[in-house]
């Protein structure tokens, strides 16, 4: 589709998108109400930068997130809503869709999640940027402070959806932020060319924030401890029905571990131990709304690709990893909520270049995930 043909998209569509945005955030505000939780819905507003070790110490005493017995109590659902805003980082709180329809489908949400939480830098990648780095090992070391905290008992590095930086989750930006997106694979096992890469339900299940089947790149604190254990596990039951979790990260980055979807594995006939020779997939490295999409990207070095539902242009550039190994098969999950996406393939970040690790930090694919 051309620039020009873009334009001529009638504005009634922006009219029932934003529509359909405000049917859809009715239960959080009626929430909000109901338990006199204040959600903001201007920009925060920047606080004086302290150094970044110092503002992490600094996290309130009384969060109360995480907690292997907290999964079902008011105390953590209240703290999901309010989230945490750090003046160098925000906290995104993952209990961001569906929650407040009924208590069965809370209960059910908070299991088929993993991360209680995804913190994000809170300035844009730029040149103004304070309290940001493009060191994924200094990012990383960050987890110490917070694992040190009563509050959290696991936290990683993972590459995946852009930071989320908005006032709660009534604020449109929300669909901005992208994930990583799977477009190819091959291998000399299977048949790659039977895989469909789009993911309708994503959009089905939510707002219009990405249609693709999503990856995560994971770091060493995502394969083990109680984050390993959730994404081994889904209440009694075992999420994995093929092969088996990595049992560390070093086991993950020396076979150059990937766990794949159920549907993904039979479409494309593979199974346990089988080889993926490359796996390709894209990140973004700016976007445009309706109203400047005109103006066109200063320089897209991949391609543009528009969301007709959300109507924003992304600029997508292509990334490819090697030689992955297949070490189990998961059965997807229902649909979970938008802030990470859901049902993604899963590697390990060993299989980055240093070069690549730079890249997806330098365009804000790289958070921390936090139980």
């Amino acid at each position: 589709m051309s620039i020009l043909d873009i334009l001529r998209f009638d504005r009634e569509s922006r009219r029932t998108f934003r529509i359909i945005w405000a049917i859809f955030i009715l239960p959080f505000e009626l929430l909000a109400e109901l338990f006199g939780i204040e959600i903001g819905r201007g920009k925060q507003e920047k606080m004086e930068k302290l150094p970044l070790k110092t503002r992490l110490i600094s996290l309130p005493d009384n969060l109360m997130m995480a907690g292997k017995s907290a999964w079902r109590s008011r105390e953590r659902v209240l703290a999901v809503f309010a989230g945490v805003f750090l003046a160098s980082l925000v906290i995104s709180t993952v209990l961001a869709y569906g929650v407040g329809l009924s208590q069965a489908f809370l209960q059910y949400s908070l299991q088929e999640e993993i991360f209680d939480a995804k913190i994000d830098f809170a300035d844009d990648p730029g040149i103004d940027a304070e309290g940001r780095t493009n060191d994924s090992l200094l990012w990383e070391s960050m987890c110490v402070e917070f694992v040190e905290m009563e509050e959290f008992s696991d936290c990683g590095l993972v590459f995946g959806r852009q930071g989320v930086r908005v006032d709660g989750f009534f604020d449109e930006d929300f669909i901005i932020p992208q994930p990583l997106n799977v477009i190819a694979a091959t291998g000399p096992t299977g048949d790659w060319e039977n895989v469909s890469w789009d993911y309708p339900e994503a959009l089905e299940s939510g707002p219009p924030i990405n249609g693709d089947r999503t990856l995560r790149l994971y770091g060493d604190g995502i394969w083990d401890g109680e984050l390993g254990e959730r994404h081994s596990t889904r209440g009694l039951d075992s999420r994995i029905i093929y092969g088996s979790w990595p049992v560390s990260a070093e086991d993950a980055a020396i076979n150059r571990s990937i766990v794949l979807p159920s549907e993904i594995a039979s479409s494309a006939g593979v199974g346990v131990n089988d080889t993926i020779s490359s796996l390709t997939f894209t990140y973004v490295t700016d976007y445009l709304s309706y109203l400047n999409i005109g103006d066109g990207f200063d320089d897209c070095q991949g391609e543009e690709d528009f969301n007709a539902q959300s109507q924003y242009a992304y600029c997508r550039v292509n990334m490819t990893v090697y030689n992955l190994t297949v070490a189990a098969v998961y059965q997807e999950g229902g649909a979970g909520n938008p802030t990470l996406l859901f049902n993604p393939l899963m590697v390990s970040d060993a299989v980055l270049s240093d070069e690549q690790k730079l890249i997806l930090m330098d365009n804000d694919h790289g958070f921390l995930g936090l139980a």
